[in-house]
């Protein structure tokens, strides 16, 4: 399904509320400005795939209106994004305060419908934990301030590590019920066939990982754990590298990790650090999007600061990868 090169007062149109399925709060300028924003630009940045980009112009926003903690999010988003483009000489500040209010009136909400989720609920909050990575991702790199300023990118994509396992608690429970519903097409490409090699460099780095996962002083459930988060990793390099490929798929990873894995990160093990450095590497393939710009190089950077001199050898890869990206992957 292609998506029009333009959009019309229609595409907003659609998404306005009716009587039956308004909010609870009353939209702003700055919130209908925002909305605007999102169906006309924001959604093109969510995917590079026309009938992916169509549902989050289309049916997302409907959603929206029916859960007003999805709108927040949605409206959240916009909010960031527009951060991101306006020039620096303006006042960012109304907008930057904007995505601050509505992300604190999403959490509640959002988190309360994962103790229940239900056909009726299963997707917005899909929708809702993908736009709480992108605002995650995107808030960490648009220069406004942090709630904890000696907060790293490690604790910060730990944070993302806990959003996306709501996400992946909606897939578990209502995988059938996403199928059937306008998502549907979000969901399609996660179980490609055609894989590539890897460069001989990056190969090799995986397999001092595995090599270095062999060694007896480390416990054989701990040893599961890290080869799962390994061998995934690795299989999800084969499928998102290629030129081709849904980039969106990057996320998935974060989403299939074990909580022990994310509780390793919290313990800054070596091994976890050094999976989480391979990971970043990968996240080169989206640094062209505003949510993800360099956090690769960010990431990789506090991860060498946290690794101790012995396993650096771990990460000369990764280190080499967000120093050079242009000669990542052959």
């Amino acid at each position: 399904m292609p998506t029009p090169q333009t959009t019309d007062d229609s595409s907003i149109e659609q998404v306005l509320p009716t009587e039956s399925t308004s909010p609870q709060w009353s939209p702003s300028i700055i919130d209908l400005e925002l909305l605007h924003h999102f169906c006309t630009s924001t959604y093109k940045t969510l995917s590079a795939r026309d009938d992916v980009q169509r549902m989050w112009q289309l049916a997302v926003p409907k959603y929206a209106w029916g859960r007003s903690f999805l709108l927040h999010a949605l409206i959240g988003v916009s909010a960031l994004h527009m951060v991101t483009e306006m020039d620096p000489a303006k006042d960012r500040k109304p907008y930057a305060e904007a995505a601050v209010q509505h992300l604190d009136h999403v959490l509640e909400e959002y988190r309360s419908g994962l103790d229940e989720i239900t056909p009726e609920n299963c997707s917005a909050l899909f929708i809702c934990s993908s736009l709480m990575v992108v605002f995650s991702f995107g808030y960490a790199l648009c220069g406004l301030p942090r709630s904890e300023k000696d907060k790293t990118t490690i604790d910060e994509i730990t944070d993302i590590f806990f959003l996306l396992r709501g996400s992946q608690a909606v897939i578990d429970v209502a995988w059938p019920w996403l199928q059937k519903s306008d998502l549907k097409v979000m969901l399609t490409g996660f179980n490609m066939d055609t894989k590539v090699v890897l460069p001989a460099e990056a190969e090799a780095s995986f397999q001092r990982l595995r090599e270095y996962n062999s060694l007896d002083r480390l416990d054989a459930e701990d040893q599961q754990v890290y080869e799962t988060a390994i061998e995934v990793l690795h299989d999800l390099y084969t499928r998102v590298i290629p030129e081709w490929s849904d980039k969106a798929l990057v996320h998935s990873w974060i989403m299939g990790v074990e909580t022990s894995y994310i509780q390793f990160l919290l313990d800054r093990r070596p091994l976890a650090l050094a999976i989480l450095a391979h990971y970043a590497a990968l996240m080169l393939t989206v640094s062209d999007h505003w949510w993800a710009g360099r956090w690769s190089e960010q990431l990789v950077a506090d991860i060498s600061q946290a690794i101790g001199a012995e396993d650096q050898h771990l990460i000369c890869w990764p280190l080499k990868a967000v120093r050079e990206p242009g000669n990542v992957f052959g």
